[in-house]
């Protein structure tokens, strides 16, 4: 007799394997790239701010760094494998040059330190997080997409 309370089983097999949805990781990708959209126009309405070297880095590194966030979110083969993994360094590298070496941000009361502080940990700081671990994801972890 069978167990009634064991879940039915199919007899489909054909070999291909489900993948997880990444819609979550699709609405990441649309609000930086929105967000990064908004950065270039700020920067071009505004080049005094920031010199012309800084936004043409910030155009060529961030639009690499958007491009592998597209071939995560909609499992795409951009490039090789290799050269997203180079990027991950390269890319925090240019963060870190940007915000603590360029000196653009001037703080001359204390207030000003801690709210800047507070923007980078609670707003800057987790988008870093999420698109770096997408690259990695993406580079490391996506075997579905490169073989």
């Amino acid at each position: 007799m069978d167990n009634p309370y064991e879940p039915p089983t199919a007899d489909i097999d054909d070999g291909t394997i489900a993948t997880p949805s990444k819609l979550k990781w699709k609405i990441f990708f649309w609000v930086l790239a929105s967000l990064e959209g908004l950065s270039m126009i700020y920067n071009f309405v505004y080049p005094e701010e920031q010199g012309l070297g800084s936004i043409i880095g910030e155009l060529i590194v961030y639009s690499l760094i958007l491009t592998g966030l597209f071939g995560f979110a909609y499992n795409k083969k951009i490039l090789f494998q290799k050269f997203w993994r180079y990027l991950i360094p390269a890319g925090i590298g240019w963060d870190v040059y940007t915000i603590f070496l360029t000196g653009y941000f001037e703080v001359t009361e204390e207030y000003e330190l801690y709210i800047l502080i507070g923007t980078l940990v609670i707003l800057v700081l987790p988008i870093l997080i999420f698109q770096y671990l997408a690259l990695f994801f993406y580079s490391y972890k996506s075997e579905n997409i490169w073989s």
